[in-house]
């Protein structure tokens, strides 16, 4: 009887272990939850992992991990589930609560469950700084990590220093007034305290080899961006720098290649961008008038030259972004003929090819099925298009509760609303594939634009309005009639108020 037990606990094993893959992580959240404010399955909206919640460009990133989920636990005041996540690389990530915390995950970690302990946040105030044992969330939780693990939360200890290392609302060059000594000394004492705690973190806790690099790289070219920032606004200042951050300037140039950093450091494809825009000293930001043609044909010749693989797809499919934006067809078509879809990653080729479907005018649905799609509202009741078009126009906004883009335009989105409110309906649709996170955004809202109707898309992006049209790059700005009829797929942004102006007169001057 010995013999037939052990044989079928062996037997177990096996199949046990060929349903959990070699990547598989798991990580156990005992969330302790607020009754009388949370009513729902937290592990319903949160706790989905993407690569990057920051990167608009890469279809793939903000796509989810693969995941399995097990809830151990649920009564009204404690919930307690496990993932099992499918990791394909180490690096960062973000767990999907909203604003999303950055996290380093390696497969390493496979050995063991590791636990995380959440609390609910109330007030929010400035605090010390901690190592990873009260980590706050902006949104929703405060985190407490395992003593093994404490790296997997380094970022947030790290932003009890200076702020979030993703995030530009901390300080910026323009926060201070224009004034370049006060704002280089600033981010030069933030680069050298974050380094200072990365040194003084890898000393007291452990942190695998790789995920070492890459927590220093995040910082460095966090700062990069951060030097770069002032040369936006005026290239000459870049004479005004010390010889020391002149000298970092340049040799940036020699730290734009590397397949390996370009998928696992978040900074790295921000810096990409932000060098182009400045060496090929074209659009300042200070011009309000759009950029012209030869500006795009020298960036996209900038590309080709001085940039390698992935760094110089992934800036070509910006510039081909914004051509679409601003309805420069030619310039986006001569962009996408200098495209190498070859030496690009899957995700930028998915982004690039829905924006030429746009562009050529190859994505479109008919009036009918446009007139047919259903929305929900904000009372979560099930609406139809046809029965809201309300309007001689109806202009429709692509956004997202993490899209940093979508809400730098709104304040000029609300603007234009009420300005032609009579004539033209304007839509907020959300692309935000749980719901609570658009629930929380409109909660938190201080006024709501009566003259925006907000509608929020079920599945986001797997939405039938979003596949159909082949939109998987946001903010977009969608004009329509009345009667269905798609007029312009790609609007010029709110914020080239008189380019956005000028294409909605145009139709209801006819």
């Amino acid at each position: 009887m010995k013999k037939i037990f052990f044989f079928l606990l062996w037997l177990i094993s096996i199949a046990i272990a060929e349903n959990v893959s070699a990547n598989s992580i798991f990580i156990k959240y005992i969330i302790n939850k607020d009754s009388s404010y949370n009513r729902h399955r937290e592990s319903d909206y949160l706790f989905a992992i993407i690569n990057n919640g920051w990167d608009i460009l890469d279809v793939n990133c903000r796509r989810q991990v693969p995941f399995k989920k097990n809830v151990l636990y649920d009564k009204p005041g404690k919930e307690i589930v496990v993932f099992e996540y499918d990791l394909k690389r180490d690096g960062i990530y973000f767990i999907n609560d909203l604003a999303g915390h950055e996290v380093f995950l390696d497969r390493s970690m496979s050995k063991d469950t590791i636990v995380l302990i959440l609390d609910r946040i109330y007030t929010v105030k400035k605090k010390l700084l901690y190592l990873n044992d009260s980590i706050t969330s902006p949104w929703f939780y405060k985190i407490k990590y395992p003593e093994r693990f404490k790296y997997m939360g380094f970022f947030d200890s790290l932003a009890y220093l200076h702020g979030d290392v993703k995030a530009d609302y901390y300080y910026s060059f323009k926060m201070f007034g224009y004034d370049l000594e006060k704002y280089l000394l600033a981010i030069n004492k933030i680069y050298t305290d974050r380094i200072n705690f990365y040194n003084y973190f890898i000393r007291h806790f452990y942190m695998p080899p790789k995920i070492k690099y890459y927590a220093l790289k995040e910082i460095q070219y966090r700062y990069y961006h951060d030097l770069l920032d002032p040369i936006y606004y005026d290239f000459d200042l870049r004479d005004k720098y010390p010889q020391a951050m002149k000298d970092t300037i340049d040799n940036i140039k020699n730290n734009l290649t590397g397949s390996d950093l370009f998928e696992n450091v978040t900074w790295f494809r921000t810096v990409v961008i932000d060098y182009v825009n400045i060496m090929v000293r074209g659009f300042s930001l200070k011009d309000k008038t759009s950029p012209d043609s030869s500006y795009f044909i020298n960036e996209v010749q900038f590309c080709k030259k001085e940039l390698k693989r992935q760094s110089q797809c992934y800036a070509i499919a910006w510039f081909m972004f914004r051509a679409s934006a601003m309805n420069k067809k030619d310039i986006f078509l001569f962009a996408y003929k200098h495209y190498d879809h070859k030496i690009s990653s899957i995700g930028i080729n998915e982004f690039v090819d829905s924006l030429y479907n746009v562009v050529t005018g190859s994505a479109t649905l008919s009036e009918e099925d446009v007139l047919n799609i259903r929305f929900e509202d904000d009372a979560h009741n099930d609406v139809i298009l046809k029965n809201v078009f309300n309007r001689d126009l109806i202009v429709i906004d692509c956004w997202a509760t993490w899209c940093a883009p979508c809400r730098q335009q709104m304040p000029q989105w609300d603007s234009l609303a009420c300005e032609y409110d009579n004539r033209v309906q304007f839509i907020s649709l959300s692309a935000d594939q749980f719901l609570n996170k658009w629930d929380d955004w409109l909660s938190k809202s201080n006024e709501k634009n009566k003259c925006v109707l907000q509608l929020h898309a079920k599945s986001g992006f797997d939405n039938i309005f979003f596949r159909r049209l082949m939109i998987s790059a946001i903010p977009r700005y969608i004009l329509l009639s009345k009667s269905g009829k798609i007029l312009n797929m790609a609007m010029p942004y709110p914020q080239a108020k008189e380019e956005f102006k000028k294409e909605i007169n145009r139709y209801l001057n006819e």
